[in-house]
């Protein structure tokens, strides 16, 4: 998918450079990254183990990370989410990162 715009003729834009990506800037290497959804912001997809330990009052799943804090408050278990940002994401997982060559 080629994001850059398409003129009136149809012809496409030629790119712009960033004036801010200088020598040295990081805007200079091209951005590769990982998703690491689940860790930092919980979805019910990536974190769903987490999700299904704290169902709702009515047995339901919490549909956003706002419904399990507040089943997580009635239970006393806001300890439960340090624990799982502490060890869903580790200080090897960013080696790893690294070594794949992604830098974002």
């Amino acid at each position: 998918m080629d994001l850059l715009p398409v003129l009136s003729d149809g012809e496409q834009a030629a790119p712009q450079e960033d004036r801010h990506a200088g020598k040295g800037s990081a805007l200079a290497e091209p951005w590769r990254g990982v998703n690491l959804g689940g860790w930092l912001l919980l979805e019910p997809g990536p974190s769903m183990g987490f999700f299904e330990r704290f169902p709702r009052r009515n047995g339901t799943h919490a549909r956003c990370e706002w419904d399990l804090m507040e089943a997580m408050r009635k239970r006393g278990a806001l300890a439960a989410l340090t624990e799982h940002r502490e060890t869903f994401i580790s200080k090897q997982d960013f080696i790893d990162i690294k070594a794949m060559g992604l830098n974002s």
